[in-house]
């Protein structure tokens, strides 16, 4: 947790409005924000640097927003940018590396990258506008993942990735419900509104220490229970603040 001392009232301006955070294994938080890049924060110096990715057309309205950070296991920092595809940063050597959205990265056209997994196994998966994507090292771009089996041009807009106990991937989509999809074997479960959900937006999830799922919907927040396949909701008149 940071304290508002931590932070030099000189440095405030480059740390900007925060989207996303996480802490590396010293202990350092990187930030992504709305406009001001990639921002990190070394509480036992209290700095503040930002690096903004590379941009040929810094018009652009979403040039220096990330979106969602996630950490590797090489301590490299992977970041979203709804317009312009993946950056993974090299804190070592300062520098980003961009994989754009086109056929040669593997992402479709347009990709919105939404949101980062790295999993158990140092597997980065990215969820976009049109559908989940994984990262391939030896080909050095991202591939879609056709798991509904309805063509490769076929995905919904995943706004959130998590991963569960077993390794399944829980998927958060903007008018699809929640993915439950087993990447080694395939399998896939989708939850809507027809089950039991509020709607069909699902913002996050996550899974708790007895194997149910909560999620977070358009105006309610909602607990699946694996066991009974039963959904239950909780709104406002349980203490929920108000999603709007």
């Amino acid at each position: 947790r940071i304290e508002q001392s931590y932070i030099a009232e000189n440095n405030l301006a480059l740390l900007g409005e925060i989207i996303s955070g996480t802490v590396d294994r010293n202990g350092v938080l990187w930030c992504g924000t709305r406009r001001n890049g990639l921002v990190r924060f070394d509480p036992r110096t209290e700095s503040i640097e930002n690096y903004l990715p590379p941009n040929k057309n810094k018009n652009l309205s979403h040039y220096g927003r990330i979106g969602h950070v996630a950490i590797d296991s090489q301590n490299n920092i992977w970041c979203t940018n709804r317009t312009q595809g993946v950056y993974c940063f090299d804190t070592n050597k300062k520098k980003f590396r961009h994989y754009l959205p086109n056929d040669q990265t593997g992402f479709p056209l347009p990709a919105g990258a939404y949101t980062l997994l790295i999993d158990k196994n140092d597997k980065i998966w990215c969820g976009t506008n049109d559908g989940l994507l994984y990262f391939d090292p030896i080909k050095d771009g991202f591939i879609k993942v056709d798991f509904l089996n309805g063509g490769i041009q076929s995905g919904p807009s995943i706004f959130s990735i998590n991963q569960s106990q077993n390794g399944e991937l829980l998927l958060g989509t903007f008018q699809k419900g929640l993915f439950i999809y087993n990447p080694v074997t395939q399998a896939v479960r989708n939850l809507r509104n027809n089950d039991g959900l509020p709607n069909d937006m699902v913002r996050f999830t996550i899974e708790d220490e007895f194997g149910d799922i909560w999620l977070s919907t358009q105006n309610n927040l909602c607990r699946y229970n694996r066991t009974t396949k039963q959904i239950k909701m909780f709104g406002s008149d349980d203490g929920v603040p108000d999603f709007q």
